[in-house]
């Protein structure tokens, strides 16, 4: 079963998706949105989302094989928009 979540940012600054316990971030500029895939997770898997100072933290609770970012149905590679990057 994979589990999903829509996130959009409609503030007026980026934001850094933490995708965790793995430590993969994604930046996300206003205006965008991002589909997080939980792939093979368990029935009983959720995200767990903690909002920050220009950041989100989305923990995988349960069980799954893996958590993958897409936007408009592209896998983003981590550190994607990342500032300097």
């Amino acid at each position: 079963m994979n589990t999903r979540m829509r996130i959009s940012n409609h503030l007026s600054i980026a934001l850094t998706v933490w995708v965790e316990p793995w430590g993969r971030d994604y930046t996300m500029l206003n205006g965008e949105t991002f589909e997080l895939v939980m792939e093979r997770a368990s029935t009983d898997a959720f995200f767990n989302v903690f909002f920050g100072e220009a950041k989100l933290d989305v923990y995988e609770e349960g069980d799954c094989l893996d958590v993958l970012v897409y936007q408009e149905d592209r896998l983003l590679r981590v550190g994607h928009n990342r500032p300097g990057g």
